[in-house]
C-alpha cells in the first residue's frame, strides 16, 4: 500500500517483506505548501498515484513483480499537470504544435496541441516560487500570445505583462520548461491582447498599448469609446476594435509614429445590436468575423464599405455573451463559443444551417481554434477543434463527420 503525508514525501510499503520505498525528500524542513501531499490511491491497473496541494498528480514507480499488469510499470516518477481554476484564454503556436493555456489562479500550462498532453507549467522567476504554487501572476490571467517559438506573453489583473522564454542552464542547454524572464508594468488593468507578426496590441480599461521590439513602445492610447475586443492583421498594419457602442472601428497602424500610431480608417456601424465581444480575421485575411451577446456576423474587408457577408439576425442562436470565434483552416466554416456553454459551427456556403454542441464546457467557453497539424507534424486532414472553458478543461472535438452530415 502507499501513504501520503503533508510533507513532500510518499511511501510505498511492501507488506510481504516489510520494505518501504521513499519518493521525495524526507526532512524536518518546512515543506512548501504546493508540495504537500493531499491524497493517494491505486488505479485499476495497480498504478500508484498521489495528488499534491498545487494540483500535480504524481504517477509513482512500482516493482514490476508486484504489478498485475507488468506492461504498465513506470520506471520513474512522473508528474501529470493541468488546471484547477477556470481557463480564461489560450493560444496555439501551430509551427511547434504547442498550446498555452492560462487560468484565473495565475498559472500557465504548456501542452502538445495535437494530442492534448500537458507538458509542464510555466515557472516564475528563479528563486521566487518558494511555496511551489507555480503562479507567474498574482491576479487572474486575461490573455496570452505566442510571440515566437520560444517566447510567450501573458497579461493579468495584477496589471503586468510577463515575458516567458526557454532559459539556458549553466551548462548551456535550453531547459524544456518556460520561465518568466521579464515583467513590465501596464499601469492599467488588461482585458485582452492580439498579435500580428512583430507587433502586439494590449487592450486595457484605459485604452490600448503597443508592444514592439521587446518593450512597450507607446503610452496608453485613449479612444473616444470603450473598446471590448481587438484583432490585428498579420502584417501589423490594420487593427480592428470592437466597442461597447456596438460598432467596429478599423485603424491603420503606424508603429514608427510616437504621436499618432493609430489612424481611423473606417467604422462599421449598425452591424450589431449589442457590444462586440469577439473578433477574428480569416486565415486569408479577406473576411472579419465579429460577435456580440447573440449574433455572429461576417464582413468582407476587401471592399471599401466592408460589405456584410452574414449580417445580424442570421446567426443568432447563442443565448449569452459570445466570447470567442475561430475560422476553419480553409475559411469555409466558423466556430463560436459563449457563456451559454454552447459551441456552434456555421457554414458560409449554407448560411441557414448550423451544428450545435450544447454543454460543451460547464460555465462557458473561453477559447476556440482549429488545429493545423497532427502528432506527426503533418497537415491535419480532419477538422479538429480545440476548446477551453470555465470548467478548467481542454477539449478536442473531431467535427469532420458533423460538418459533412450537416453542410454536405
Amino acid at each position: 500500500f502507499i501513504d501520503a503525508i503533508e510533507r513532500k514525501v510518499l511511501h510505498t510499503w511492501n507488506i510481504a517483506d516489510h520494505q518501504k520505498s521513499i519518493y521525495g525528500v524526507e526532512s524536518d524542513d518546512k515543506v512548501p505548501m504546493g508540495a504537500m501531499q493531499k491524497a493517494c490511491a491505486f488505479l485499476s491497473d495497480d498504478t500508484p498515484i498521489s495528488i499534491s496541494h498545487n494540483g500535480h498528480i504524481a504517477v509513482l514507480p512500482y516493482p514490476s513483480d508486484l504489478l498485475s499488469n507488468a506492461s504498465r510499470k513506470t520506471e520513474k516518477m512522473c508528474l501529470v499537470t493541468g488546471h484547477q481554476a477556470p481557463i480564461d484564454a489560450f493560444t496555439i503556436n501551430h509551427e511547434t504544435d504547442t498550446m498555452y493555456t492560462v487560468d484565473s489562479d495565475g498559472i500557465v500550462v504548456e501542452w502538445q496541441a495535437s494530442n492534448g498532453h500537458a507538458l509542464s507549467r510555466f515557472a516564475p522567476p528563479a528563486g521566487t516560487d518558494t511555496d511551489l504554487s507555480n503562479k507567474i501572476h498574482t491576479g487572474a490571467i486575461t490573455s496570452v500570445v505566442a510571440l515566437d517559438r520560444d517566447t510567450v506573453l501573458t497579461t493579468a489583473w495584477d496589471d503586468t505583462l510577463k515575458i516567458s522564454t526557454k532559459v539556458q542552464s549553466d551548462s548551456g542547454n535550453v531547459n524544456s520548461a518556460m520561465q518568466v524572464t521579464q515583467s513590465l508594468s501596464l499601469q492599467a488593468q488588461p482585458n485582452g491582447m492580439t498579435k500580428g507578426t512583430n507587433l502586439v496590441v494590449i487592450l486595457t480599461v484605459k485604452g490600448l498599448l503597443l508592444y514592439h521590439n521587446s518593450t512597450i513602445s507607446s503610452d496608453i492610447i485613449s479612444l473616444p469609446f470603450e473598446p471590448t475586443s481587438i484583432c490585428l492583421s498579420n502584417d501589423d498594419t490594420t487593427l480592428y476594435v470592437g466597442a461597447q457602442d456596438c460598432k467596429i472601428y478599423i485603424y491603420t497602424v503606424n508603429i514608427t509614429s510616437s504621436d499618432n500610431p493609430l489612424e481611423e480608417k473606417h467604422v462599421i456601424q449598425d452591424g450589431h445590436l449589442k457590444s462586440v465581444h469577439a473578433l477574428s480575421l480569416s486565415n486569408d485575411e479577406t473576411k472579419l468575423a465579429s460577435a456580440d451577446s447573440r449574433d455572429v456576423c461576417v464582413w468582407d474587408v476587401t471592399t471599401p464599405d466592408y460589405t456584410a457577408i452574414v449580417s445580424k439576425s442570421r446567426w443568432c442562436f447563442h443565448t449569452q455573451k459570445i466570447t470567442c470565434i475561430a475560422w476553419s483552416n480553409d475559411d469555409s466554416f466558423l466556430a463560436s463559443g459563449g457563456g451559454d456553454d454552447s459551441i456552434y459551427l456555421w457554414s458560409l456556403a449554407k448560411k441557414i444551417k448550423r451544428v450545435h454542441f450544447p454543454f460543451a464546457h460547464r460555465g462557458g467557453i473561453t477559447g476556440l481554434t482549429f488545429l493545423k497539424t497532427n502528432e506527426d507534424g503533418e497537415e491535419e486532414k480532419r477538422m479538429i477543434l480545440a476548446s477551453v472553458g470555465i470548467d478548467a478543461c481542454v477539449n478536442h472535438w473531431d467535427v469532420t463527420d458533423d460538418v459533412a452530415k450537416k453542410f454536405g
